[in-house]
């Protein structure tokens, strides 16, 4: 959609500049899309793709911490822990660490390798 002018620029008195203005809708990325604009090669995409897809699972199970073995039978942290990380970078989830005592600080009480996974509510 081309207009001649736009509309309110400047302050008073609002001067119309000589051209066209193209109006662009624009969205936000999904989360492939964030991992492209980052330069993360597929491969490394698909191992993202089943550490994320395998969040409804960990969540439905009684577990008491995320396990890697879920993600695909046999894996070890060591294959997707920086899957996870790119999950939780991107702000699509938060990790809740289980704690060996609870009195404060509760950082400093977490278990680091022992915790659960959530998704994040998005507001729009």
């Amino acid at each position: 959609m081309k207009k001649l002018g736009v509309k309110g620029y400047g302050k008073e008195p609002k001067s119309i500049p000589v051209g066209s203005e193209t109006v662009i809708d624009m969205y936000p990325l999904d989360f492939e899309e964030f991992l492209w604009a980052n330069e993360v090669d597929e491969p490394l995409i698909s191992r993202i793709k089943e550490c994320f897809q395998s969040i409804p699972k960990q969540l439905s199970k009684e577990n008491k911490k995320f396990q890697y073995s879920v993600v695909k039978k046999g894996s070890t942290a060591s294959k997707y822990e920086g899957s996870l990380q790119w999950i939780e970078d991107a702000g699509i989830i938060t990790r809740c660490y289980n704690l060996s005592i609870t009195e404060l600080p509760l950082d400093g009480n977490a278990e680091k390798d022992t915790f659960k996974v959530w998704a994040l509510s998005l507001k729009i």
